[in-house]
This record gives structure tokens, sequence and C-alpha cells, in this order.
């Protein structure tokens, strides 16, 4: 675990096989606000300008530094909740698939770079998000009625939380659970092929 410059705290996990750890599947999941630290609220409050989260760059060298410091692990997925959806700069940054849950993300601060990648990639990214959640709404504008430009990265869900314990989870694949309803087919069909664009990519990775 690691805690950062302004707030920012991430944390390598890895799954147990036999008792050892499997770095072969690394997640790196960035905090979302804590309210009681004034300085991690600073930098909330810094993260609806767009130039977006100073804990964006920290993040970013936070997945340099483990990259660097550890030649065994493969990092497969990264992961953030709320204005920690800042993780998706680093996703785009080292091209690792990234998946955040009500994230409030300033798309304009990626680099050009970033933002190429992401664009032409944006099955590698998941910004689950609540239609009528005024929290993520209010603080980086994009709405499911009109919004800048995510680079189709963001799911829209039927709901107005912005609870982490509002989502739901398959306890065997871990995948987010979408309700069947009609409001959500359009994000269940998002989700369904994007899922299969990461398979897809991830086998002409291995055949490489």
């Amino acid at each position: 675990m690691k805690d950062g410059d302004y707030g920012f705290q991430g944390m390598a996990v890895a799954p147990l096989v036999n008792g050892v750890a499997d770095v072969s599947h690394v997640t790196v999941v960035a905090a979302g606000t804590y309210p009681d630290d004034g300085i991690d609220f600073k930098a909330a409050l810094k993260g609806l300008s767009p130039n977006g989260s100073p804990q964006a760059d920290v993040a970013v060298d936070y997945v340099g530094n483990l990259i660097d410091k550890n030649p065994d692990w493969t990092i497969t997925q990264l992961s953030g909740y709320s204005q920690s959806a800042y993780i998706l700069k680093a996703g785009a940054h080292f091209k690792i698939p990234t998946t955040v849950f009500s994230g409030w993300f300033q798309y304009r601060s990626l680099s050009k770079e970033e933002e190429t990648f992401m664009k032409n990639n944006p099955h590698l990214f998941l910004n689950y998000r609540q239609k009528n959640d005024d929290v993520t709404k209010w603080n980086d504008f994009n709405s499911s009625w009109g919004n800048s430009d995510d680079f189709g990265t963001i799911v829209w869900i039927d709901g107005s939380s912005h609870k982490l314990d509002s989502w739901d989870f398959d306890e065997k694949t871990g995948q987010l659970k979408i309700p069947n309803s009609s409001g959500n087919s359009e994000g269940a069909m998002i989700q369904a092929s994007h899922y299969i664009m990461r398979e897809f990519s991830a086998h002409l990775t291995a055949l490489d």
C-alpha cells in the first residue's frame, strides 16, 4: 500500500493460489476521497478543474514504480471509485485495462497520447455511472443526456446512488451485475461488447 502526495492512497493486490500470490494477475486500486482528510478533500476539489485531480500524476508515478520495481508482475487491471476515477489516466498512460465505479473524471486532463489511446481502445476502459447520480454529474458535468466526450468509456445504468455498495457483483466472476431492465439495455450491451473485445485483445497478445 502507498500513501502519496495530495492524499493519494493506492494498493496492489493479487489473488492467492495455494497460498501464494499470483503476480501474473495484479490489480492496482486507488482509494476514493476521505472527507475527514483535509489534504485528500482539497485534492478532490482541485479535481473539478479541467486539469483534473493532482492525485492523477501521483497515481501514474505509483503504477510506473510498481512496474519498474516488480518485473515479474503483470498488472492486468486498475480500478477506482468516485474521484479516484483519475486512475483512468494511469490506465491510458500504461495501456492497462481500467474499470471505475461512480467515477467522475476530467477527460480533458489526458495528455494527447493518452487521449488517442483511449479513443482507439474504449473497450479497455469502463466507467460505470448511474444516470441520476448528482455527485458525478455536477463534478465533471458528464450526464446521460448531454456530456463532454468520454470516448465511449461511460456505461450508464439506471439509478441515482453514488454509494459504492449500490453496485452488485457476481461472486464467481467478480463482474458487475447489471439489472435487467429496458433502461439498462444499452449499458448491458456496452459491457458485453467491451468484455468480448478485452478477451479478444488478450488472445491476440498471447499469440503475439
